[in-house]
């Protein structure tokens, strides 16, 4: 069994690297520990709504801004608010919707009240068959799809290949067959 130390070690090679211009827009100089926590909520609580807000481009087909397909009769509606618990504390996030009510997110389900346990079992734990028993993380980062000869796209940002998501939906097997 590897120790903690080993574990923890693992752990935080799999961060992903954050580009300097980045920080350097939170940066304004030098900081304290209690600016610095402040400034990582926002930048979750961000992260979170622009995940939830790609979610639902993907649900709806379209990006935001962008203009409806012919025959959508679904769009967006406005959103709702909802206070989150992280590792970290309370984040007041605001829930986007759909007019159909039929957005169902995946990244942080209607119901739930806490965001830490999940989303790490769902993306970096918890295999899924659709992806070759890989986690998300994992064929994210290889860069492996559905799809031969094509490559993973920026998942909070980007909806061009919405079949590189680990919440798209997947065909089962006797579809793929039949395909």
């Amino acid at each position: 069994m590897p120790s903690r130390a080993k574990k923890l070690e693992r752990d935080v090679a799999m961060l992903p690297s954050v580009p300097k211009e980045l920080v350097e827009h939170f940066l304004t100089g030098p900081m304290s520990g209690e600016a610095i926590n402040a400034a990582g909520l926002a930048f979750k609580q961000a992260l979170i709504e622009a995940s939830l807000n790609t979610e639902l481009s993907h649900h709806l087909g379209y990006l935001a801004g962008a203009e409806k397909p012919e025959g959508a009769t679904n769009h967006r509606h406005g959103g709702t608010s909802k206070t989150v618990l992280t590792g970290e504390g309370k984040l007041r996030m605001a829930m986007p919707r759909d007019r159909n009510g039929s957005f169902e997110p995946v990244s942080l389900p209607k119901h739930a009240r806490r965001f830490t346990a999940w989303v790490a079992l769902y993306n970096l734990r918890r295999p899924h068959q659709a992806l070759g028993y890989r986690t998300p993380m994992a064929a994210w980062r290889s860069g492996a799809t559905r799809d031969p000869g094509t490559t993973a796209v920026d998942m909070t940002l980007r909806l061009d290949n919405p079949a590189a998501l680990p919440t798209c939906p997947q065909l089962a097997p006797q579809q793929l067959q039949a395909a």
